[in-house]
């Protein structure tokens, strides 16, 4: 008896052409696993751009601006938010990596719509502390709102929503706006203009017979003379207005103190008594004077102040936590306090809360703006800063024993 012999095994071609399907379901898992589904329906989008630091002109912070050179049609949307905007315009969304490792999406303004603009430039800044918007227009950014960027490397992270694809990871270095420097600084150096703590220029205009002296302040610092008929203005901008904590920091050294009608305007940003901060010398005293959000007048006028015509003083206004300081030298002043702006009125009771309202007048240098009573100063000016928070007595002190401001 002879047994049937049946062959079990699969044949060679057939061997290798399940191991054809099996490399290939394995390589299309892998895919998946990677680029997620819509990637094997739609085609990523291709985009050459560059990314760099930008200072807001004349205000005081940095943003990064992002210029798209070429590449497919986009349209820019917030992650997780797309635009439906069909096959026509690949849609995009902008991320950013912090220099400590921090990842954060970036927003795009409600009712703004950011599409194909090659060779036009794209705005991100920060908005609130960790927010971060876009935008094609650094005018339509609120300083108010605008917050600082971190100093360090920052990455600009372009994604293809469609695809979930990124699309180029761009370094970008911002130096960031230290909190300690001065907000706006002169030193009446080269171009005679004012700058602020970014180093943008504030024009300023030179009313009169404005003497520059290229060492003549302490130290050997630049300093102007102011002859009584002329006088510096700045306009007004962001940077020159305060409305909580700040400091004035000053040198300074008049012609006199004393004669007919002894009261010199030093600085100040107001129009006609509706000030918001004004730095006077009265009878060798020192008067800062303000309006409150209500529209009431205060000013504070030193007692004790011994300020020389044949030296230079270091003068400082500190104003913080809603109350105000006054500094000679390293010295804090004693202070009387007044409600209304009549030279020789009575002193009230007791201090005030101070509440600083910011106005639209530009800054003046040597002269009140204020018409009847213009108080030109007479005498030379030296270095002026100003910081958006109270100075402490330390700082105050090496301000006036390095001769700076």
């Amino acid at each position: 008896m002879q047994k049937t012999h049946t062959n079990d095994a699969i044949s060679p071609v057939i061997s290798v052409c399940l191991m054809f399907v099996l490399v290939a379901v394995l390589v299309g898992i892998v895919f998946l696993s990677v680029y997620g589904f819509s990637g094997l329906l739609f085609a990523a989008p291709s985009m050459a751009a560059d990314a760099n630091a930008k200072l807001v002109p004349e205000k005081s912070f940095e943003v990064i601006e992002f210029t798209p050179m070429a590449g497919s049609s986009y349209i820019v949307c917030e992650s997780g938010d797309p635009a439906d905007s069909g096959e026509s315009e690949a849609e995009i969304s902008f991320c950013l990596v912090s220099p400590d490792g921090g990842t954060y999406t970036v927003g795009v303004p409600d009712d703004v719509t950011l599409s194909s603009s090659y060779g036009s430039q794209l705005y991100i800044y920060g908005d609130f502390g960790n927010n971060y918007m876009v935008t094609d227009s650094m005018d339509s950014i609120d300083k108010d709102r605008a917050s600082e960027f971190s100093s360090g490397e920052w990455t600009l992270q372009v994604v293809d929503l469609g695809s979930n694809l990124l699309l180029g990871s761009i370094p970008v270095q911002l130096n960031g706006v230290s909190t300690d420097s001065p907000k706006v600084w002169w030193n009446f150096g080269a171009g005679w203009n004012v700058t602020n703590s970014t180093g943008s220029t504030l024009q300023r205009t030179d009313v009169g017979n404005v003497v520059t002296n290229p060492s003549g302040g302490p130290g050997n610092t630049t300093s102007v003379t102011l002859d009584g008929d002329s006088y510096i203005q700045v306009p007004d901008n962001p940077d020159l207005d305060f409305e909580d904590d700040m400091s004035l920091s000053l040198w300074m050294k008049p012609d006199r103190l004393d004669g007919d009608q002894p009261y010199f305007n030093i600085v100040g940003k107001g129009k006609s008594d509706v000030d918001n901060f004004d730095l006077f010398l009265v009878n060798g005293q020192l008067w800062f004077e303000w309006t409150e959000p209500s529209g009431q007048h205060y000013h504070v006028q030193s007692t004790d102040a011994t300020i020389s015509t044949a030296d230079w003083n270091y003068v400082a206004v500190v104003v913080e936590d809603n109350d105000v300081k006054l500094y000679q030298g390293d010295s804090e002043l004693n202070l009387q306090w007044y409600d209304n702006p009549v030279i020789g009125s009575p002193p009230i009771a007791a201090p005030v809360e101070v509440n600083l309202q910011p106005n639209d007048d530009p800054l003046h240098i040597g002269r009140q703006d204020h018409g009847a009573w213009d108080f030109m100063y007479e005498g030379d000016i030296g270095e002026i800063a100003f910081y958006s928070y109270g100075l402490s007595e330390d700082e105050v002190a090496n301000n006036n024993e390095n001769n700076q401001s």
